[in-house]
Protein backbone atom coordinates (compact mmCIF):
# COMPACT_ATOMS: atom_id res chain seq x y z
CA UNK A 1 0.00 0.00 0.00
CA UNK A 2 1.51 3.30 -1.12
CA UNK A 3 0.02 6.44 0.43
CA UNK A 4 0.99 9.91 -0.67
CA UNK A 5 -1.43 12.70 0.30
CA UNK A 6 -4.17 13.20 -0.62
CA UNK A 7 -5.54 9.80 0.34
CA UNK A 8 -7.34 9.47 -2.98
CA UNK A 9 -3.87 9.02 -4.52
CA UNK A 10 -3.22 5.91 -2.42
CA UNK A 11 -2.89 2.63 -4.29
CA UNK A 12 -1.87 -0.98 -3.79
CA UNK A 13 0.91 -2.64 -5.75
CA UNK A 14 1.43 -6.37 -6.02
CA UNK A 15 5.15 -7.12 -5.86
CA UNK A 16 6.49 -10.21 -7.58
CA UNK A 17 10.21 -9.42 -7.37
CA UNK A 18 12.77 -6.71 -6.76
CA UNK A 19 11.15 -3.29 -7.18
CA UNK A 20 12.50 0.27 -7.10
CA UNK A 21 10.55 3.17 -5.66
CA UNK A 22 11.24 6.78 -6.63
CA UNK A 23 10.18 9.83 -8.63
CA UNK A 24 11.53 8.75 -12.00
CA UNK A 25 9.14 7.60 -14.71
CA UNK A 26 10.62 4.12 -15.06
CA UNK A 27 10.59 3.29 -11.34
CA UNK A 28 8.65 0.15 -10.47
CA UNK A 29 6.67 2.22 -7.99
CA UNK A 30 6.54 5.87 -9.07
CA UNK A 31 5.31 8.46 -6.56
CA UNK A 32 5.17 12.18 -7.33
CA UNK A 33 6.54 13.10 -3.90
CA UNK A 34 9.09 15.95 -4.26
CA UNK A 35 10.88 14.72 -1.15
CA UNK A 36 11.76 11.42 -2.84
CA UNK A 37 14.95 10.87 -4.80
CA UNK A 38 14.67 9.74 -8.40
CA UNK A 39 15.72 6.27 -7.23
CA UNK A 40 14.97 6.26 -3.54
CA UNK A 41 14.82 2.65 -2.31
CA UNK A 42 14.38 -0.96 -3.39
CA UNK A 43 12.31 -3.85 -2.05
CA UNK A 44 13.58 -7.41 -2.59
CA UNK A 45 11.76 -10.59 -1.53
CA UNK A 46 13.31 -13.44 0.40
CA UNK A 47 13.27 -16.85 -1.35
CA UNK A 48 10.19 -17.84 0.69
CA UNK A 49 8.46 -14.44 0.28
CA UNK A 50 7.98 -14.34 4.07
CA UNK A 51 10.35 -11.40 4.49
CA UNK A 52 11.52 -8.49 2.32
CA UNK A 53 14.77 -6.57 2.23
CA UNK A 54 14.55 -2.79 2.19
CA UNK A 55 17.60 -0.91 0.86
CA UNK A 56 17.97 2.85 0.70
CA UNK A 57 19.72 3.94 -2.52
CA UNK A 58 21.62 6.88 -1.02
CA UNK A 59 18.55 9.11 -0.91
CA UNK A 60 18.79 12.63 0.50
CA UNK A 61 15.84 12.36 2.91
CA UNK A 62 16.36 8.74 3.88
CA UNK A 63 14.27 5.63 4.44
CA UNK A 64 12.71 5.31 7.88
CA UNK A 65 11.33 2.30 9.77
CA UNK A 66 9.83 2.73 13.25
CA UNK A 67 11.41 6.14 13.69
CA UNK A 68 14.91 4.96 12.72
CA UNK A 69 16.76 5.83 9.51
CA UNK A 70 18.02 2.67 7.83
CA UNK A 71 20.33 1.93 4.94
CA UNK A 72 19.28 -1.71 4.76
CA UNK A 73 16.79 -3.71 6.80
CA UNK A 74 14.86 -6.98 6.65
CA UNK A 75 11.15 -6.49 7.28
CA UNK A 76 8.13 -8.76 7.55
CA UNK A 77 4.36 -8.57 7.45
CA UNK A 78 2.58 -5.37 8.52
CA UNK A 79 5.71 -3.20 8.37
CA UNK A 80 5.35 0.59 7.99
CA UNK A 81 8.06 2.34 5.93
CA UNK A 82 8.36 6.14 5.64
CA UNK A 83 10.05 7.82 2.67
CA UNK A 84 9.66 11.58 2.28
CA UNK A 85 5.97 12.42 2.69
CA UNK A 86 5.01 8.94 1.53
CA UNK A 87 3.96 6.08 3.80
CA UNK A 88 4.34 2.48 2.66
CA UNK A 89 2.59 -0.45 4.33
CA UNK A 90 3.88 -3.93 3.50
CA UNK A 91 1.34 -6.71 3.71
CA UNK A 92 2.44 -10.22 2.79
CA UNK A 93 -0.73 -11.64 1.25
CA UNK A 94 -1.66 -15.27 1.60
CA UNK A 95 -3.15 -15.27 -1.90
CA UNK A 96 -2.46 -13.16 -4.95
CA UNK A 97 -4.58 -10.05 -5.43
CA UNK A 98 -4.62 -10.86 -9.12
CA UNK A 99 -3.86 -14.56 -9.73
CA UNK A 100 -3.51 -13.99 -13.46
CA UNK A 101 -1.03 -11.13 -13.12
CA UNK A 102 2.46 -11.97 -14.28
CA UNK A 103 4.28 -9.02 -12.75
CA UNK A 104 2.83 -5.93 -11.10
CA UNK A 105 -0.83 -5.10 -10.72
CA UNK A 106 -2.56 -2.21 -9.00
CA UNK A 107 -6.01 -1.54 -7.70
CA UNK A 108 -7.63 1.49 -6.14
CA UNK A 109 -7.73 2.00 -2.40
CA UNK A 110 -11.52 2.11 -2.48
CA UNK A 111 -11.69 -1.56 -3.51
CA UNK A 112 -9.36 -2.91 -0.84
CA UNK A 113 -11.99 -3.48 1.82
CA UNK A 114 -13.19 -6.71 0.20
CA UNK A 115 -10.21 -8.98 0.84
CA UNK A 116 -9.82 -12.44 -0.74
CA UNK A 117 -11.51 -14.24 2.19
CA UNK A 118 -14.51 -11.94 2.10
CA UNK A 119 -14.62 -12.21 -1.69
CA UNK A 120 -14.78 -15.99 -1.30
CA UNK A 121 -17.60 -15.62 1.24
CA UNK A 122 -19.43 -13.49 -1.33
CA UNK A 123 -19.14 -16.10 -4.07
CA UNK A 124 -22.19 -18.12 -3.01
CA UNK A 125 -24.99 -18.16 -0.44
CA UNK A 126 -23.54 -20.56 2.10
CA UNK A 127 -23.66 -19.38 5.75
CA UNK A 128 -20.73 -17.26 6.93
CA UNK A 129 -19.09 -17.31 10.36
CA UNK A 130 -17.04 -14.24 11.26
CA UNK A 131 -14.54 -14.66 14.09
CA UNK A 132 -12.44 -11.99 15.75
CA UNK A 133 -12.07 -9.63 18.69
CA UNK A 134 -14.70 -7.10 19.68
CA UNK A 135 -14.73 -4.07 17.43
CA UNK A 136 -12.66 -5.71 14.67
CA UNK A 137 -15.17 -4.76 11.96
CA UNK A 138 -17.37 -7.86 11.74
CA UNK A 139 -20.54 -5.82 11.18
CA UNK A 140 -18.84 -3.85 8.41
CA UNK A 141 -17.82 -7.08 6.66
CA UNK A 142 -21.28 -8.59 7.09
CA UNK A 143 -22.77 -5.57 5.30
CA UNK A 144 -20.22 -5.91 2.49
CA UNK A 145 -21.01 -9.60 2.03
CA UNK A 146 -24.74 -8.85 1.97
CA UNK A 147 -24.30 -6.10 -0.64
CA UNK A 148 -22.12 -8.35 -2.79
CA UNK A 149 -24.43 -11.38 -2.75
CA UNK A 150 -27.97 -10.10 -2.21
CA UNK A 151 -27.99 -6.41 -3.22
CA UNK A 152 -31.26 -4.62 -2.61
CA UNK A 153 -32.55 -7.42 -0.40
CA UNK A 154 -33.28 -7.07 3.34
CA UNK A 155 -30.28 -6.90 5.68
CA UNK A 156 -31.39 -7.49 9.27
CA UNK A 157 -28.70 -7.09 11.93
CA UNK A 158 -29.41 -8.67 15.31
CA UNK A 159 -27.22 -7.87 18.30
CA UNK A 160 -27.89 -11.03 20.28
CA UNK A 161 -26.11 -9.64 23.35
CA UNK A 162 -28.52 -6.67 23.52
CA UNK A 163 -31.72 -8.73 23.72
CA UNK A 164 -33.04 -9.52 27.20
CA UNK A 165 -33.06 -13.31 27.77
CA UNK A 166 -36.82 -13.27 28.44
CA UNK A 167 -37.47 -11.65 25.04
CA UNK A 168 -35.07 -13.61 22.82
CA UNK A 169 -37.64 -16.11 21.52
CA UNK A 170 -40.18 -13.41 20.69
CA UNK A 171 -37.60 -11.12 19.08
CA UNK A 172 -36.07 -13.81 16.89
CA UNK A 173 -39.06 -15.99 16.01
CA UNK A 174 -41.98 -13.57 16.46
CA UNK A 175 -45.15 -14.22 18.41
CA UNK A 176 -48.84 -14.85 17.90
CA UNK A 177 -51.55 -12.61 19.32
CA UNK A 178 -52.15 -13.46 22.97
CA UNK A 179 -48.95 -15.50 23.25
CA UNK A 180 -48.09 -13.65 26.46
CA UNK A 181 -49.20 -10.66 28.46
CA UNK A 182 -49.03 -7.56 26.28
CA UNK A 183 -48.97 -9.46 22.97
CA UNK A 184 -52.16 -7.90 21.63
CA UNK A 185 -51.32 -8.51 17.99
CA UNK A 186 -49.16 -10.98 16.10
CA UNK A 187 -45.70 -9.78 15.17
CA UNK A 188 -43.10 -11.35 12.87
CA UNK A 189 -39.66 -11.96 14.35
CA UNK A 190 -36.35 -10.67 13.12
CA UNK A 191 -35.63 -13.91 11.27
CA UNK A 192 -38.84 -13.62 9.25
CA UNK A 193 -38.13 -9.92 8.63
CA UNK A 194 -34.93 -10.98 6.82
CA UNK A 195 -36.84 -13.30 4.43
CA UNK A 196 -35.20 -13.22 1.01
CA UNK A 197 -32.13 -11.42 2.32
CA UNK A 198 -29.36 -11.61 4.89
CA UNK A 199 -29.73 -12.26 8.61
CA UNK A 200 -26.71 -11.04 10.59
CA UNK A 201 -26.47 -12.59 14.05
CA UNK A 202 -23.86 -10.56 15.92
CA UNK A 203 -22.45 -11.91 19.22
CA UNK A 204 -24.25 -15.20 18.60
CA UNK A 205 -22.23 -16.78 21.40
CA UNK A 206 -24.35 -14.93 23.99
CA UNK A 207 -27.49 -16.94 23.12
CA UNK A 208 -28.41 -19.74 25.53
CA UNK A 209 -27.93 -23.29 24.32
CA UNK A 210 -31.73 -23.71 24.33
CA UNK A 211 -32.18 -20.80 21.92
CA UNK A 212 -29.24 -22.07 19.88
CA UNK A 213 -31.10 -25.38 19.42
CA UNK A 214 -34.21 -23.57 18.16
CA UNK A 215 -32.13 -21.42 15.86
CA UNK A 216 -30.40 -24.48 14.43
CA UNK A 217 -33.76 -26.12 13.71
CA UNK A 218 -35.02 -22.95 12.03
CA UNK A 219 -31.95 -22.61 9.81
CA UNK A 220 -31.89 -26.27 8.79
CA UNK A 221 -35.63 -26.55 8.08
CA UNK A 222 -36.11 -23.13 6.55
CA UNK A 223 -39.21 -22.70 8.69
CA UNK A 224 -39.97 -20.53 11.71
CA UNK A 225 -42.68 -21.01 14.34
CA UNK A 226 -43.68 -17.87 16.29
CA UNK A 227 -44.11 -18.07 20.05
CA UNK A 228 -47.65 -19.14 20.92
CA UNK A 229 -48.41 -20.48 17.44
CA UNK A 230 -48.70 -24.04 16.12
CA UNK A 231 -48.27 -22.96 12.49
CA UNK A 232 -44.88 -22.70 10.84
CA UNK A 233 -43.88 -20.24 8.13
CA UNK A 234 -41.37 -20.65 5.36
CA UNK A 235 -38.38 -18.36 5.64
CA UNK A 236 -35.37 -18.19 3.34
CA UNK A 237 -32.38 -16.26 4.65
CA UNK A 238 -28.64 -16.20 4.14
CA UNK A 239 -27.11 -16.26 7.63
CA UNK A 240 -23.97 -14.41 8.64
CA UNK A 241 -23.01 -14.96 12.28
CA UNK A 242 -20.26 -13.31 14.31
CA UNK A 243 -18.63 -13.93 17.67
CA UNK A 244 -15.54 -12.94 19.62
CA UNK A 245 -15.53 -16.27 21.48
CA UNK A 246 -12.91 -18.96 21.15
CA UNK A 247 -15.49 -21.47 19.92
CA UNK A 248 -13.43 -24.58 20.71
CA UNK A 249 -13.29 -23.49 24.35
CA UNK A 250 -16.98 -22.53 24.42
CA UNK A 251 -17.99 -25.88 22.95
CA UNK A 252 -15.81 -27.72 25.48
CA UNK A 253 -17.46 -25.71 28.28
CA UNK A 254 -20.94 -26.59 26.99
CA UNK A 255 -21.96 -22.98 26.27
CA UNK A 256 -22.01 -23.28 22.48
CA UNK A 257 -23.44 -26.09 20.39
CA UNK A 258 -20.98 -27.91 18.16
CA UNK A 259 -23.68 -28.73 15.58
CA UNK A 260 -24.65 -25.05 15.30
CA UNK A 261 -21.02 -24.07 14.74
CA UNK A 262 -20.72 -26.51 11.85
CA UNK A 263 -24.06 -25.38 10.41
CA UNK A 264 -22.96 -21.73 10.42
CA UNK A 265 -19.44 -22.33 9.13
CA UNK A 266 -20.07 -22.57 5.39
CA UNK A 267 -17.38 -19.92 5.08
CA UNK A 268 -15.17 -18.92 8.01
CA UNK A 269 -13.54 -15.48 8.01
CA UNK A 270 -11.20 -14.88 10.94
CA UNK A 271 -10.30 -11.24 11.55
CA UNK A 272 -7.08 -10.30 13.25
CA UNK A 273 -6.96 -7.27 15.57
CA UNK A 274 -6.81 -3.98 13.67
CA UNK A 275 -3.21 -3.42 14.85
CA UNK A 276 -2.20 -6.41 12.68
CA UNK A 277 -4.06 -5.04 9.62
CA UNK A 278 -2.13 -1.89 8.78
CA UNK A 279 -3.52 -1.75 5.24
CA UNK A 280 -7.06 -1.82 6.66
CA UNK A 281 -6.23 1.14 8.92
CA UNK A 282 -5.41 3.17 5.81
CA UNK A 283 -8.46 1.93 3.91
CA UNK A 284 -10.83 2.59 6.80
CA UNK A 285 -9.33 6.02 7.47
CA UNK A 286 -10.13 6.79 3.84
CA UNK A 287 -13.69 5.51 4.24
CA UNK A 288 -14.36 7.47 7.42
CA UNK A 289 -12.48 10.67 6.60
CA UNK A 290 -11.76 10.84 2.88
CA UNK A 291 -15.47 11.10 2.15
CA UNK A 292 -15.74 14.23 4.31
CA UNK A 293 -14.46 17.35 2.57
CA UNK A 294 -11.62 15.32 1.00
CA UNK A 295 -9.42 15.54 4.09
CA UNK A 296 -5.68 15.28 3.48
CA UNK A 297 -3.40 13.55 6.00
CA UNK A 298 0.14 14.63 6.59
CA UNK A 299 2.58 11.72 6.43
CA UNK A 300 3.28 12.15 10.16
CA UNK A 301 -0.42 11.87 11.02
CA UNK A 302 -0.99 8.88 8.79
CA UNK A 303 2.05 7.08 10.19
CA UNK A 304 0.79 7.80 13.71
CA UNK A 305 -2.55 6.19 12.86
CA UNK A 306 -0.91 3.13 11.35
CA UNK A 307 1.50 2.64 14.25
CA UNK A 308 -1.12 3.11 16.99
CA UNK A 309 -2.08 -0.28 18.57
CA UNK A 310 -5.89 0.30 18.38
CA UNK A 311 -6.98 -1.82 21.38
CA UNK A 312 -10.60 -0.94 20.54
CA UNK A 313 -10.11 -2.03 16.92
CA UNK A 314 -12.37 -0.57 14.19
CA UNK A 315 -14.79 0.90 16.72
CA UNK A 316 -11.99 2.95 18.24
CA UNK A 317 -10.87 4.10 14.78
CA UNK A 318 -14.40 5.30 14.03
CA UNK A 319 -14.44 7.29 17.27
CA UNK A 320 -11.06 8.81 16.42
CA UNK A 321 -12.33 9.73 12.95
CA UNK A 322 -15.33 11.52 14.46
CA UNK A 323 -12.99 13.53 16.71
CA UNK A 324 -10.69 14.40 13.79
CA UNK A 325 -13.61 15.74 11.73
CA UNK A 326 -14.13 18.65 14.13
CA UNK A 327 -10.62 19.96 13.39
CA UNK A 328 -10.61 23.00 11.09
CA UNK A 329 -9.15 22.91 7.61
CA UNK A 330 -8.63 20.07 5.16
CA UNK A 331 -5.16 19.01 6.27
CA UNK A 332 -5.00 16.58 9.19
CA UNK A 333 -1.75 16.76 11.15
CA UNK A 334 -0.57 15.01 14.30
CA UNK A 335 -1.90 17.86 16.45
CA UNK A 336 -5.40 17.20 15.05
CA UNK A 337 -5.42 13.57 16.23
CA UNK A 338 -7.03 12.59 19.53
CA UNK A 339 -4.47 12.45 22.36
CA UNK A 340 -4.09 8.62 22.45
CA UNK A 341 -3.39 8.39 18.70
CA UNK A 342 -0.71 11.09 18.87
CA UNK A 343 1.47 8.58 20.72
CA UNK A 344 1.96 6.68 17.47
CA UNK A 345 3.94 9.62 16.13
CA UNK A 346 6.17 10.15 19.16
CA UNK A 347 7.44 6.62 19.71
CA UNK A 348 10.97 5.97 18.41
CA UNK A 349 12.19 2.40 18.28
CA UNK A 350 15.89 1.59 18.02
CA UNK A 351 15.30 -1.90 16.69
CA UNK A 352 15.13 -2.24 12.91
CA UNK A 353 12.02 -4.39 13.30
CA UNK A 354 9.03 -2.05 13.24
CA UNK A 355 6.88 -4.05 15.64
CA UNK A 356 7.70 -6.38 18.52
CA UNK A 357 5.53 -9.14 17.08
CA UNK A 358 7.76 -9.30 13.98
CA UNK A 359 10.85 -9.94 16.10
CA UNK A 360 8.91 -12.54 18.09
CA UNK A 361 8.07 -14.66 15.05
CA UNK A 362 9.20 -18.18 16.03
CA UNK A 363 11.38 -20.43 13.93
CA UNK A 364 9.90 -23.44 12.16
CA UNK A 365 11.53 -25.76 14.73
CA UNK A 366 9.95 -23.76 17.56
CA UNK A 367 6.54 -23.91 15.88
CA UNK A 368 6.86 -27.68 15.50
CA UNK A 369 7.75 -27.97 19.19
CA UNK A 370 4.81 -25.81 20.30
CA UNK A 371 2.34 -27.52 17.96
CA UNK A 372 3.39 -30.84 19.43
CA UNK A 373 3.07 -29.60 23.01
CA UNK A 374 -0.30 -27.96 22.32
CA UNK A 375 -1.50 -30.94 20.24
CA UNK A 376 -2.38 -28.60 17.36
CA UNK A 377 -4.58 -26.33 19.52
CA UNK A 378 -4.15 -22.92 17.88
CA UNK A 379 -5.86 -21.06 20.71
CA UNK A 380 -3.42 -22.44 23.27
CA UNK A 381 -0.45 -21.82 20.96
CA UNK A 382 -1.57 -18.19 20.45
CA UNK A 383 -1.76 -17.70 24.22
CA UNK A 384 1.76 -19.04 24.67
CA UNK A 385 3.13 -16.75 21.96
CA UNK A 386 1.05 -13.80 23.22
CA UNK A 387 -0.45 -13.11 19.82
CA UNK A 388 -3.68 -13.64 17.89
CA UNK A 389 -4.88 -16.93 16.36
CA UNK A 390 -4.76 -15.39 12.88
CA UNK A 391 -1.08 -14.56 13.28
CA UNK A 392 -0.34 -18.15 14.37
CA UNK A 393 -2.19 -19.51 11.32
CA UNK A 394 -0.14 -17.18 9.12
CA UNK A 395 3.15 -18.31 10.67
CA UNK A 396 2.16 -21.97 10.22
CA UNK A 397 1.35 -21.40 6.56
CA UNK A 398 4.69 -19.67 6.02
CA UNK A 399 6.45 -22.63 7.66
CA UNK A 400 4.45 -25.21 5.67
CA UNK A 401 2.88 -26.66 8.81
CA UNK A 402 -0.67 -27.94 9.22
CA UNK A 403 -1.93 -27.74 12.87
CA UNK A 404 -4.41 -30.58 12.37
CA UNK A 405 -1.46 -32.96 11.80
CA UNK A 406 -0.52 -32.50 15.47
CA UNK A 407 -3.94 -33.23 16.97
CA UNK A 408 -4.40 -36.47 18.86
Amino acid sequence: MVVYPPLEAAFAVELAGSTTLGRQDFAGIRVADPKLSREHMTLRPSPTLTEWEVEDLGSRNGTWIAGRRVSRSVVSDNTVIRVGDTVLVLEIAETSLHPSASATATRSLRSLELDPLVAAASSDLRPVLLLGPTGAGKTHLAEQIARATLPGRPFVAVNCAAIAPSLVDSELFGHAAGAFTGARTARPGLIESAHGGTLFLDEIGTLSVEVQAKLLTCIESGRVRPVGSTAERDVIVRTVAATNLELDAAIAAGTFRDDLRYRLAGHVVELAPLSERAVDIVALATTFLGAHDHRVFSADALEALVRFPWPGNVRELMNAAAAILVAPGRRVDVADLPAPQRLGASAVVDDTEPRARNAARPSRAKLVQLLTECEGNISELARRLETHRTQVHRWCRYAGLEPSDYRR
